[in-house]
Order: structure tokens, then C-alpha cells, then sequence
């Protein structure tokens, strides 16, 4: 994950510097919005897409421990959705603060390969145990934007964001393949995206990269939550805003 994010601050940087010493040999044409960006504060709304999935910390003696009899464990992510409004304040010529209020759906599955045998054969089943999450999300983010080009601009964010997954604290059936998730997580987020001004709006487009810091993971002591160490979360966000 590391690895991930320094590529994306990397690469972030180096697409909005090439594109901001390129200002100058690009024609020129009617501006749309041309205030926009020097307001103190201006707000609009999000929505867009993400990929949320679950990074699994395995615990080293998974194929030791007879009694658990688990072959391996898979996560596999659903696409969501997420929308909220946007809040933006101008700290300078190339840099804003901005604040968004998300609610954001997602599910992930996990699939446990369970081995059992009998004296004269062996076999391999599988149980999935599927989670559902519906996150309140509070991302604050520093906006660092390269000279606008025309009627667009490119630009990276960097920040933090809490998340309260409501979802967790639904009622779960100890009788039944469960995992349990805890409902707060803190994230770092990091991504490029480009601004477009048209007469009467600013539209964006986004893709925005978010690493979890904390263990998800509530060990219960049942044969599900054993083998596992710890649990954290990723997800990947492509969002569009529209601001005025």
C-alpha cells in the first residue's frame, strides 16, 4: 500500500506541473467562471463510484491449527456508490481546504475454503460471508491546483478522512458464518483530478486513492475471526462534482 500511495503523489505532481508549464503554448479561449476560484468560500455536491475492499493479515499458524480446518480466504469487493455536498475554502492562489460530508454503500464478500476429511477421501467446501457497509464519511482535503488552463485545470488532494460504518452495528446471528467489523476507520486519501468551467458551473472529475489505518477486525473467538490477524481497508473513488 505504501508503494501505491507514493506513485500516486508522484505521478499527482508530475501531471499537474507538465500541464502547468504547457499554459503558455495552448490557444486561448472565451473564459467560463473566471471568479470562481478567487471566492472566499463556494460549495456544490458530489457523487460517483468506488471499489472498497479489505487487505487480510493472516495469522501464521492458519494451516497449523487443526481444529479451524480453513484451506484459505479470499475478499472480493461489489462497486458502490456515494454522494454528499462539497465545501471549499480559498487558502491561496494554488490552494483550497475542502470539506466533504459523504454517505457511501458498498459490500464486500469473503469466501473461506474449508477442508474437511474422512478416513478414505478429502474434500474442499466453501463458505462466503457476505458485508454490507453504509458509511458516513468526513474526508478534509488540501486542494493543490496547477494554473488554469483555458477553461480547465488540473490539480492533486491529500488528506484524511473518518468513516462510521452504520452497517456494522446491525444484529448478527451468532449461529450463522460471521465476521465482526468494527465501525470507525480513519483514512488517508490522495489522488489527481481536473477541473472544467462552463458558464453557470465548475464540473470535476476525480479518482482518488484511500488507504485505512486501523484493524477492523472484532475477534469474537469464532473459527472465522481465528486465522485472521488483522483487517484493513482500501478503496479506490471516482468522483465527479459539480461546484458554482
Amino acid at each position: 500500500m505504501k508503494k501505491i500511495i507514493v506513485s500516486l503523489l508522484f505521478l499527482s505532481f508530475f501531471y499537474v506541473g507538465a500541464f502547468s508549464q504547457n499554459y503558455k503554448v495552448i490557444k486561448k479561449v472565451p473564459i467560463n467562471k473566471p471568479f470562481l476560484d478567487n471566492k472566499p468560500v463556494h460549495w456544490g455536491f458530489t457523487f460517483g463510484v468506488n471499489k472498497t475492499d479489505f487487505s487480510i493479515f493472516k495469522n501464521q499458524n492458519l494451516f497449523d491449527n487443526d481444529s479451524i480446518n480453513i484451506y484459505g480466504i479470499e475478499s472480493n469487493s461489489m462497486p458502490g456508490f456515494f454522494l454528499g455536498p462539497v465545501f471549499n475554502v480559498r487558502l491561496g492562489k494554488f490552494f483550497d481546504l475542502r470539506f466533504l460530508i459523504d454517505i457511501s454503500f458498498t459490500q464486500r464478500n469473503f469466501t473461506y475454503y474449508l477442508a474437511s476429511s474422512t478416513d478414505s477421501s478429502a474434500s474442499l467446501s466453501t463458505e462466503q460471508i457476505k458485508i454490507p457497509s453504509s458509511f458516513i464519511e468526513f474526508p478534509i482535503l488540501l486542494k493543490y491546483k496547477g494554473a488554469r488552463i483555458n477553461n480547465f485545470r488540473p490539480y492533486v488532494i491529500l488528506g484524511t478522512s473518518g468513516k462510521y460504518d452504520l452497517a456494522s452495528l446491525r444484529k448478527i446471528n451468532v449461529d450463522e458464518a460471521h465476521l465482526k467489523i468494527a465501525p470507525f476507520d480513519m483514512y488517508l486519501e490522495v489522488g489527481p483530478g481536473f477541473d472544467f468551467y462552463f458558464p453557470y458551473f465548475k464540473f470535476s472529475v476525480e479518482l482518488k486513492y484511500s488507504n485505512g489505518f486501523f484493524n477492523l477486525l472484532e475477534d469474537d473467538n469464532s473459527i472465522y475471526s481465528q486465522p485472521i490477524d488483522a483487517l484493513k481497508s482500501h478503496s479506490f473513488m471516482l468522483s465527479f462534482h459539480f461546484e458554482g
